[in-house]
């Protein structure tokens, strides 16, 4: 992986967890640890692995329940 795609993912993952911190601030309640703890990950998925996906693909992901 190179430097430019390595800054995408950061800067993606970052906005990911804006996203996260403001939709909890605004519910005025939930746990936010999990999910930013997941920022890199799906930053990662979506926008280097699926992009490259030419077909309508679901991504579920579940918490084992």
């Amino acid at each position: 992986m190179n430097k430019e795609t390595k800054k995408m993912l950061s800067l993606n993952a970052t906005k990911i967890r804006m996203g996260i911190i403001e939709g909890t601030h605004s519910a005025k309640a939930g746990h936010p640890g999990g999910s930013l703890s997941s920022a890199d990950l799906f930053a990662y998925l979506y926008f280097a692995e699926m992009k490259n996906i030419d077909t309508f693909t679901a991504f579920i992901f579940g918490a084992g329940i």
